[in-house]
């Protein structure tokens, strides 16, 4: 490489990097949220608006919540939880009144103490909250059949390997050899 084109391949190097483990946070967020909700959901009775705002705005800030703050903090376990939580207190006989009056103060407190854009998840709240109130009023509404997210499950399972020859060649590039043809 020429030293004045030095630079460029620097800046193109570090760019590609970064773009690359963007894209591989956000690859990973989305498959252990989609986790998160499979296991909670699974074989569960949840009415329609529910089921929207938990596979829609819910896991678009569980995926928030993992790319940002990752899945070892205490944002993380608290997410877990309230999604725990929520789904819990909308199963048949489930009715606890005090969880119902305190959830959703609690995913808005939540929210407030996030450095990220929240507004989203807020807002789907109002249908949670709804929902709440036809069960004290004794009309919940019915229960739907529904499609599970779909995970990729050798993203998490740490199943994506190299081969060994493929992987020693790889560490036998220089640094901007694979510029060059």
């Amino acid at each position: 490489v020429f030293r004045r084109e030095r630079p460029r391949h620097d800046k193109l190097d570090a760019r590609l990097i970064e773009k690359e483990a963007a894209l591989l946070a956000e690859q990973r967020a989305k498959h252990f949220s989609a986790q998160l909700l499979i296991r909670e959901m699974v074989n569960k009775d949840l009415p329609l608006f529910i089921i929207f705002m938990l596979q829609g705005a819910w896991y678009e800030f569980l995926v928030d919540v993992y790319k940002h703050l990752g899945d070892k903090t205490p944002a993380w376990q608290r997410a877990e939880k309230l999604t725990r939580a929520l789904i819990w207190s909308l199963q048949p006989g489930a009715g606890d009144k005090r969880m119902m009056a305190s959830l959703p103060g609690h995913v808005r407190e939540m929210c407030d103490s996030l450095d990220f854009e929240t507004g989203y998840v807020v807002e789907a709240l109002a249908d949670l909250e709804g929902e709440y109130e036809s069960i004290r009023a004794g009309t919940p509404s019915d229960a739907c059949d529904f499609d599970l997210l779909e995970a990729n499950d050798s993203l998490g399972s740490g199943a994506l390997t190299i081969p060994e020859h493929l992987y020693k060649q790889i560490r036998e590039f220089e640094g901007d050899q694979w510029f060059l043809y």
